[in-house]
């Protein structure tokens, strides 16, 4: 005989370079095992053949059940099967068992928690073959007792079978002897019901049950037969069954229309409240523009009345307005270092040769703020984290005015919080509605969540047409329409005038500028024709001499507060008159932008603590409502 040898041969070690190629393809191939392990599990199928259930009412009131599943295991390998019993509407499971088509016993594991009891049973590997399962257990809890008939209500069929659809069913329920049902009631798929009249009831499933569907029996027969008393869980399901096949039905209705009424009425109300009461009177186009304000309205009144709102910046246009008529003088001061530049920069507001004139509520309340009632003068640093406070007074003189000189019937700011106020109350009721009172909500109505959205727009309706509703006189909406006119003066003079010769009027106009929120374009353009420096500014090192002012506003006017704190750095405001400054306004002292820089910032600041501002359609059931989806037994079950 000829023998073969087989020889070993040394291999040689892998290159190091092909070492990283070689790992790559084994992650790789890790990845695809992975990706394709969930594929293969999911290749197990089964048929289920049939799912009958026999139910048998015992004389104490527990009901033995006996589920048996014909199961053909198509693909794949099985080794347990399980069933789900939801515990709501029963007390207890008990003397559980269950068999193969042998008649041999499995092996069963019972567990349970406050939703569900399962029971989980062994068998020997299954793969492309029809086995036969049975499972036996007594219900106790589970019967329905009525003065007028006591009542068997089971879900032969549940409803979570894993996808897999009943191809035949059957439930039998086998009352006791002498007993007969009165009536019979089967919910889900249709099927051919005999035996009312009988002790025995058949209901027969006459097409195959998609997954995902129950099939429900209900039989009541005579009461006091049965031993027993209802489950401690039968009052409140009997009480919701009852709210929901009469007073749900309603609350569904009211609801829905009330939800509608909100969503679309609430806007439409807003819009009607706007139309009717938020418009200003219709005075027309007074002029294409005026070249000076009306006589009786000051800067500050003048930008509150245009939009409708006292705020920081009219403060600041009452201050140059004060300081131009000669009440008041404002002074730089600081310090010079080794270089000669100026440090420590900071000003003194004092008393200037009109000081004690007939000054307008708001006026007196700004110099009050200053201390200038008391002292001589005051440094603006002082005022820092101070100031703050004195803002409501001043801006409330300013709404003030408004209402007493005929421009407004109401405070602005009053018309336009209380609208607030009224939408932040329906927020706040919609988040309510949507946290706390959400889950209440759904349970009483099935248009329950509807609500909180038609109140929800409604409220972001009130908030939208809040800032509308302030409604001008005719007086005031005559005086708006000319202070626009004379607004579009000022931002567009060079049009109207030649600026070399009009120089004066920088001065006269800068505190309607700042107040209508074109001070930058206004320095600007008179920057590039050297218009003169303010009088009432005393730069650093100059001595103070300020000649008496003659022309003076007589004080009026004002608009809403919205944001005291910010609106000196809005776009156009204070901050741009800083910038527009220090761009080089001819003979202009740089200190002076410095000045209304800080005095926005001083006036606004305050203390990081404080703020501001089936057959179906049976009558005659004794209790527990007469629709489906009420049974006990309801769960799942499958095979693994």
């Amino acid at each position: 005989m000829q023998q073969r040898f087989l020889t070993r041969t040394r291999v040689p070690p892998m290159p190091i370079r092909r070492r990283p190629v070689v790992l790559i393809i084994l992650a790789l191939l890790a990845v695809l095992g992975s990706i394709a392990a969930p594929a293969l599990a999911q290749t197990k199928t089964l048929e289920w053949q049939r799912l009958d259930t026999d139910i048998t009412v015992q004389i104490n009131g527990d009901l033995d059940i006996v589920e048996t599943n014909v199961i053909h295991f198509t693909s794949g390998t099985f080794s347990f099967g399980y069933r789900d019993i939801d515990r709501d509407r029963i007390e207890s499971i008990e003397n559980v068992r269950v068999t193969d088509e042998t008649g041999q016993p499995l092996r069963v594991e019972v567990t349970s928690d406050s939703d569900v009891v399962r029971i989980k049973y062994f068998f020997p590997l299954a793969s492309r073959e029809v086995r036969t399962f049975k499972l036996y257990y007594t219900v106790r809890g589970a019967l329905r007792y009525y003065e007028g008939g006591d009542q068997v209500y089971w879900a032969g069929v549940y409803a979570d079978r894993n996808g897999f659809p009943v191809q035949a069913a059957r439930i039998t329920v086998q009352l006791p002897e002498g007993v007969t049902a009165q009536l019979v009631d089967v919910y889900g798929p249709p099927a051919r019901v005999t035996g009312e009249g009988e002790s025995l009831v058949v209901a027969e499933a006459v097409e195959p049950i998609p997954s995902g569907q129950e099939l429900e029996i209900r039989v009541q027969f005579p009461h006091g037969i049965v031993q027993g008393q209802p489950a401690a869980w039968q009052a409140e399901f009997d009480r919701q069954r009852a709210f929901e096949e009469t007073a749900k039905p309603v609350l569904n209705v009211l609801l829905l229309l009330v939800s509608l009424l909100l969503l679309f009425g609430g806007p439409a109300l807003a819009v009607v409240l706007w139309y009717v009461k938020g418009r200003d009177p219709h005075v027309g186009l007074i002029a294409d523009y005026l070249s000076e304000p009306p006589a009786d309205i000051s800067a500050a009144l003048a930008g509150t009345l245009v939009d409708e709102r006292a705020d920081l910046r009219d403060v600041i246009a009452t201050l140059v307005d004060l300081a131009r008529r000669g009440v008041l003088i404002m002074e730089e001061q600081g310090k010079l270092n080794q270089a000669g530049l100026l440090t420590n920069r900071d000003w003194l507001f004092a008393r200037g040769p009109q000081f004690g004139s007939p000054l307008a509520p708001h006026e007196q309340k700004l110099i009050e703020a200053l201390q200038l009632t008391q002292k001589e003068s005051i440094a603006l640093s002082s005022m820092r984290n101070r100031f703050y406070v004195h803002l409501p007074a001043i801006t409330d003189a300013l709404y003030g005015q408004l209402v007493a000189q005929g421009y407004y019937q109401r405070r602005p700011d009053h018309v336009r919080g209380a609208y607030t106020a009224l939408a932040t109350v329906l927020m706040v009721a919609t988040f309510f509605l949507c946290s706390v009172g959400g889950v209440f909500l759904f349970e009483v109505s099935d248009a329950g969540f509807l609500l909180p959205i038609g109140l929800g727009v409604t409220a972001l309706a009130f908030y939208l047409v809040a800032a509308q509703m302030p409604v001008r006189t005719r007086k005031g909406a005559e005086a708006k329409m000319r202070l626009e006119a004379f607004k579009r003066y000022l931002q567009n003079i060079e049009k109207y005038t030649d600026l070399s010769t009009a120089a004066e009027q920088f001065e006269k106009y800068l505190p309607y500028a700042i107040a209508f929120g074109i001070d930058r374009s206004w320095v600007s353009k008179f920057a590039a024709v050297d218009a003169p420096a303010p009088t009432w500014y005393v730069p650093y090192g100059r001595p103070r001499s300020v000649g008496p002012r003659t022309a003076a506003s007589p004080a009026a006017g004002g608009s809403p507060l919205s944001d005291v704190g910010g609106a000196a750095s809005a776009s156009g405001g204070l901050s741009g008159l800083d910038r527009g400054l220090s761009q080089g306004l001819a003979g202009m002292n740089a200190g002076l932008t410095s000045m209304f820089s800080s005095a926005a910032s001083i006036f606004a600041s305050a203390p990081a603590s404080s703020s501001s501002g089936s057959r179906g359609g049976s009558t005659g059931w004794s209790g527990g409502g007469s629709f489906r989806g009420g049974s006990s037994g309801r769960g799942g079950g499958g095979f693994g």
